[in-house]
């Protein structure tokens, strides 16, 4: 099976996050990550038994095995989204936290294997440009209007 799907959600405004505001959020979407990984490599494993198989009844309950798993993947990444952050990768697993930084517009960096969110980079560079978060103050993380 290719890659998961790409689900575009619209936010109804943007949330900036601080260092500590990621962090305090990040247990609680540790176990939607966990679901959503774990939904999408059981999609693949049920995709190559649908084409390791003749049987037309099984690969009918594959089928509907594989739709529901996919809308339990997509729930989890609405909750994800719902809460102002992007998924930008599942293998390994990559947060952003949007942010501002002496007001310009970051993203806070959360790599799966991390204990906490210490990096951040700009918009341009992605996780490439990752800088540790310690290195700056932490009032340039207010929102600067």
């Amino acid at each position: 099976m290719s890659s998961a799907p790409t689900i575009p959600l619209l936010r109804p405004e943007q949330r900036w996050f601080t260092p500590a505001e990621a962090n305090a959020l990040l247990p609680e979407l540790l176990d939607d990550i966990e679901s959503l990984i774990d939904a999408i490599a059981t999609v693949r494993e049920l995709g190559e038994m649908i084409e390791e198989t003749d049987d037309s009844a099984e690969r009918s309950m594959l089928a509907t095995d594989i739709a529901e798993l996919q809308a339990e993947a997509r729930s989890a990444l609405m909750v994800l989204n719902g809460h102002g952050v992007d998924v930008k990768g599942l293998e390994p697993a990559l947060l952003d936290f949007p942010a501002q930084r002496y007001g310009q517009q970051v993203c806070l960096c959360w790599r799966e294997g991390e204990d906490a969110i210490a990096w951040w980079h700009p918009l341009h560079t992605g996780v490439a440009g990752r800088e540790p978060i310690a290195s700056t103050p932490a009032e340039a993380w207010e929102y600067w209007s």
